[in-house]
């Protein structure tokens, strides 16, 4: 079972849209609590989405900023 922590972020992604990508699971930790958690399948993007464009000054994606 994921901690309070880790809740509040995926629902923070759900309210906000938030999609992760990789092409690896992706494992998030709560270091306040030493949880782990590998990411919720609602939450990742699919590799044959379009990748979502971001309008910003360093001209850089969505996609740009998850691999960063």
């Amino acid at each position: 079972m994921v901690c309070d922590h880790l809740r509040q972020l995926y629902q923070l992604c759900q309210e906000q849209k938030i999609r992760l990508s990789g092409s690896d699971l992706i494992h998030i930790v709560c270091e306040q609590c030493g949880r782990q958690d590998v990411c919720p399948s609602n939450l990742r993007a699919d590799r044959d989405d379009e990748p979502a464009v971001v309008a910003s000054t360093t001209g850089s994606t969505t996609q740009d900023a998850v691999l960063k």
